[in-house]
């Protein structure tokens, strides 16, 4: 939360550094887009995307449009300049953030793979029911990262648990 706020308050600050040397308002809108996108990226989830977009919408207008320090805007462009500002910065944060997750999900799959395949060449060298037992029980508890208990089946009945706790 305070990041983003500290990003918009920067975009803020640029815009006014800009509309102090005459740069046109368009860039004013693609800085406050970038912090919108940059929130998206440093944040977890699409809701600080959503948030941004209107705050960045709502200080573009309360700063940068006529008449300044109010949220009225007189031309009649500048409903359609919002929308577009908004709806911008919106989809783009949010694509943002899809990239993240996916990402992230690569390379959960990644890692399970890796668990796996190294589980697999574990095994082969083993030659005892017991040793594949705690590789297998090793490797559960590397990739769910909970406790595992296993029960041999035995002719007389269940063996006594083996406990591997969780790392």
């Amino acid at each position: 939360g305070g990041r983003a706020a500290g990003i918009l308050i920067a975009a803020t600050l640029v815009g006014l550094l800009f509309s102090g040397l005459k740069i046109p308002e368009a860039n004013i809108i693609a800085v406050y887009i970038l912090g919108v996108l940059i929130i998206s990226i440093i944040t977890s989830s699409w809701m600080y995307s959503f948030l941004a977009s209107v705050i960045s919408v709502l200080a573009f207008n309360y700063f940068f449009t006529v008449p300044y320090f109010t949220l009225k805007a007189y031309s009649d462009d500048y409903p359609v300049t919002f929308l577009t500002m908004f709806l911008t910065a919106f989809i783009t944060s949010t694509l943002a953030v899809r990239m993240k997750q996916q990402t992230k999900d690569a390379s959960e799959a990644a890692y399970r793979t890796h668990i796996l395949l190294e589980t697999n060449q574990l095994i082969q060298q083993q030659g005892e029911r017991r040793e594949m037992l705690r590789v297998v029980a090793g490797q559960l508890v590397k990739l769910l990262r909970r406790d595992i208990i296993f029960y041999m089946a035995e002719a007389d009945g269940l063996s006594a648990p083996y406990i591997f706790p969780a790392e």
